[in-house]
């Protein structure tokens, strides 16, 4: 069970990857000027988007701690492991609404390009 609760972990590490890889690549998209000013016609959307992502992926990562603790009843680990396991889910959680945080950043900074929001109303 404790291999299976390690996958549970590694599920939990790539999620958390996968919101900072997909804000890399808004930041990566907003860099070429056309994709940039067609970014710029859809902000709310695409924050949108990406808050809902958000908060999938921390249910997400709340449900698989919550599972891994049910793999590991009894579990030897000490009072300090737990503590910094403990530290490394939020953690994770953080880097998710983090990279959304970045996100909207970086929408916000697309919309102030004027060359790209002039004629749109």
């Amino acid at each position: 069970m404790h291999g299976f609760a390690d996958r549970l972990l590694s599920y939990a590490d790539a999620l958390a990857a996968l919101s900072f890889i997909g804000v890399s690549g808004l930041g990566i998209a907003a860099a070429d000027p056309d994709i940039r000013c067609s970014l710029a016609l859809v902000p709310l959307r695409i924050a949108v988007s990406n808050i809902i992502f958000a908060a999938i992926a921390t249910v997400v990562i709340v449900k698989l701690r919550v599972w891994e603790s049910e793999l590991r009843p009894g579990s030897d680990l000490s009072e300090r492991a737990i503590e910094i396991s403990r530290k490394i889910h939020l953690a994770r959680i953080a880097i998710i609404w983090g990279s959304t945080l970045l996100a909207a950043l970086v929408l916000y900074a697309i919309t102030q390009d004027t060359s790209c929001t002039a004629g749109v109303v």
